[in-house]
């Protein structure tokens, strides 16, 4: 073979496998039949490559429908079949046989206005072969521009790994796995949305229609997959749901964290291949995984600092009753326990009421705020004892506090013993002597007073100290 042969080779074969076989197929059927038609297929319909002959539509929807019933049965090499009348209606001229050249999706179909004798035999089982040889050498292109594809996909997923397990907040990281699909898929449109409990809000990403609360979008606990929006999926995404979203987006992907769901709607660029679809499940179930950690670990850290505060408090605790335990004096007890009160809860002011057996009744001892404690005075509630309780609550809202005390059978205390500012009423009680209050007004860190708990075992035994001191005056 010469070196201009050998180039005619290569040309030649360079051409057949770039789809010169239906050209060469129509021009050689042009010389042998009166009318013929080469389609081919484009998802379910039948779409016309060239014809000789008789005019016909350029298209044929659902004729790949019809061909796959006929064609059930036949086997092996090009095959061809009379028109039955349904085949004859579909392709609406007066054609005789339909033949199928290859298989798979890329089969070509020639629609012949006659049966094809023995001397179409042999151009037909070349043609055939041809087609096959086309078809394998475009299942390799293509398999090789999915390696590609597919090789670009874990490139981008590698890197993206090592950030997703960083400890960032689930709020964060799911932000950040919208720039790591956008940059992995290249979708036409991509939103992420997260549920608020009664409505769904754009956290990132494009704009487009909100889903309707049906079938995952209220689902409490689904896996990390994704679930293409076509009708055959709509009783997992609600009917209404499909509609809503088919024409925005393709497929939604659902990530949970705790009491946290995402929802990430994307509409792909071009056809997905079955690959990218198992990557972006593996990007969905380890982004599931990492925002779970770093929920435990935010958890973890929220209760580490409940216990250090816990802790802090406790010490707090523990300082203020040693200080209490050794006042000598009702009086310098009754001042120390304002201070107490007022640096344990900042709150803007604290009133302290006591019982005085001199008196006969309960008086205003003093208040303390802008940090020094100030003596006041006024009786009231004429006892000569403390009064007699049973089961009272050791601290109560101030705002339940005249109800309390209409309850032991005394009236509201005036205005300056219980000013309308207070918030919470702690109350004195030793066995079952109310010796007095300590009214809180709000903190002024706007927050709460702390540990509740704490705050009644100082109220408690403040109560037990301030009896010790009487009984010592005494």
């Amino acid at each position: 073979m010469t070196l201009n042969e050998l180039n005619e080779l290569y040309g030649t074969t360079k051409y057949l496998l770039g789809g010169g076989v239906l050209p060469l197929l129509a021009k050689a059927l042009a010389e042998r039949v009166d009318g013929a038609v080469i389609l081919q297929p484009e998802g379910r319909d039948l779409h016309v490559f060239d014809a000789v002959g008789p005019v016909v539509p350029p298209s044929l929807p659902g004729a790949m429908d019809y061909l796959e019933g006929r064609f059930a049965a036949a086997a092996g090499g090009w095959r061809s079949l009379p028109l039955d009348e349904e085949g004859r209606a579909l392709f609406s001229a007066p054609w005789s046989h339909v033949v199928l050249l290859g298989e798979g999706r890329h089969v070509v179909v020639v629609v012949l206005d006659r049966e094809p004798d023995e001397a179409m035999g042999p151009l037909l089982e070349g043609a055939d072969g041809l087609v096959r040889l086309w078809n394998r050498y475009r299942s390799l292109d293509e398999a090789e521009r999915s390696l590609d594809s597919l090789a670009y996909l874990l490139y981008a997923v590698k890197s993206a790994f090592p950030s997703i397990f960083e400890p960032f907040p689930p709020d964060f990281l799911a932000a950040f796995l919208v720039d790591v699909l956008r940059e992995s898929f290249g979708p036409e449109r991509l939103t992420l949305l997260r549920d608020e409990g009664g409505e769904f809000r754009r956290v990132a990403g494009d704009e487009g229609p909100l889903p309707l609360r049906q079938g995952l979008f209220v689902a409490r606990n689904l896996a990390p997959v994704p679930v293409p929006i076509e009708a055959s999926h709509g009783e997992s995404l609600g009917g209404e749901n499909v509609a809503r979203l088919g024409e925005a987006y393709s497929v939604v992907l659902p990530l949970f964290a705790g009491d946290r769901r995402f929802f990430y709607l994307l509409r792909w660029g071009s056809s997905p291949r079955p690959e990218g679809v198992h990557v972006l499940e593996l990007m969905g179930g380890v982004t599931s995984k990492a925002m779970a950690l770093n929920a435990l670990r935010e958890e973890r850290e929220e209760r580490i600092r409940e216990l250090s505060a816990r802790e802090f408090s406790l010490g707090a605790l523990h300082r203020a009753l040693l200080s209490l335990i050794r006042k000598e004096s009702a009086e310098s007890l009754l001042e120390e326990l304002l201070d107490v009160f007022g640096e344990m809860t900042q709150s803007r002011r604290v009133l302290a009421v006591v019982h005085d057996r001199a008196r006969g009744a309960y008086r205003l001892f003093g208040e303390r705020r802008d940090g020094r404690v100030f003596p006041r005075d006024g009786s009231f509630w004429l006892a000569p004892e403390p009064l007699e309780v049973v089961d009272l609550p050791l601290s109560c809202p101030a705002s339940s506090a005249r109800a309390l005390f209409s309850v032991l059978g005394l009236e509201a205390p005036p205005e300056e013993a219980l000013p309308e500012e207070m918030d919470r009423l702690f109350l004195l009680v030793d066995g079952r002597s109310l010796l007095g209050y300590v009214a809180l007004a709000p903190s002024v860190t706007g927050g709460d007073y702390g540990d509740g708990q704490n705050l009644e075992t100082l109220a408690a035994a403040s109560a037990v100290a301030l009896s010790r001191c009487r009984l010592q005056e005494r």
